[in-house]
């Protein structure tokens, strides 16, 4: 199987010596010509291996729970909702910036999460190892969960704001702390959901240079209706892997009233 084209192999081809732009060059031919491979399905038909996206909702709109329970899909190779399995199960690396662990375990005792492929990256057991926090916006940091992260990983940053310090979120020249970290990830197959809020207008909140790079962006608004738990709808603003069709708008329902939650959707 032919090598990826990557400057690792560009340098190679061309000996011991430095490579240079010229030699990325593809003629027109030759890139139509080229032996590429789709993108493995990861879930459903929108979220495909080596992804960056956006899931944001307000603040107690049900992101994260949406966030870990599609982390539970993939690390389980199980179907979410209307959203089928994807080919193969995936190590999830699920890095929670925010809230306080005995909730992340409460949480995760009712969604069920038990995989083996599931990891947790969390906030406060991060604290207590190495006495400061993680920040996704420093050069030092990124190159320590690169070294976590594997080709074929997915990685969820919940949230944005508490995860990225130093970032003004609408400064667009701010993005660049984490833009050409993130694709290094995707140059390496590993997929990036992105938990985020949504501001007053109800979209997500910062500049809108960072919504350019991510394949898909997914909001969530509250429906609850009595007698729910909780239920939201999810709705795509931007799906680059398929059609509209193929990424409808759905109602989600939450019931936490058992010991294991239970998900409808429709």
């Amino acid at each position: 199987m032919p090598l990826p084209i990557t400057l690792e192999t560009i340098a190679a081809s061309v000996g011991e010596k430095k490579p240079l732009l010229r030699d990325a060059l593809i003629a027109s031919g030759r890139l139509l010509e080229l032996p590429i491979t789709q993108r493995p399905k990861i879930l459903g038909e929108w979220l495909r291996e080596g992804d960056f996206g956006y899931l944001y909702a307000p603040r107690g709109h049900g992101k994260t729970w949406l966030a870990m329970m599609i982390g539970n899909a993939m690390a389980t190779g199980q179907s979410l909702g209307s959203w089928q399995a994807g080919e193969n199960a995936r190590r999830v690396v699920y890095f929670d910036a925010e809230m306080n662990l005995p909730d992340v375990q409460e949480r995760a005792r009712l969604i069920g999460i038990s995989s083996e492929n599931f990891d947790w990256l969390q906030n406060e057991r991060v604290f207590d190892l190495i006495q400061r926090g993680i920040n996704i916006a420093d050069v030092e940091d990124q190159n320590a969960i690169s070294e976590i992260l594997s080709s074929g990983d997915v990685f969820i940053i919940d949230n944005l704001s508490t995860a990225a310090s130093g970032m003004a979120e609408n400064d667009n020249d701010a993005f660049d702390l984490i833009k050409d970290w993130l694709l290094k990830l995707r140059g390496r197959k590993i997929t990036v959901i992105i938990v985020h809020h949504a501001g007053r207008s109800g979209e997500m909140r910062g500049a809108s240079r960072r919504e350019d790079m991510a394949h898909w962006i997914i909001s969530l608004k509250d429906d609850s209706k009595d007698g729910e738990s909780k239920a939201w709808v999810t709705t795509f603003k931007k799906c680059r892997n398929c059609q509209a069709i193929e990424a409808p708008s759905l109602r989600w329902i939450m019931d936490t009233s058992s010991e294991k939650m239970n998900l409808a959707c429709e």
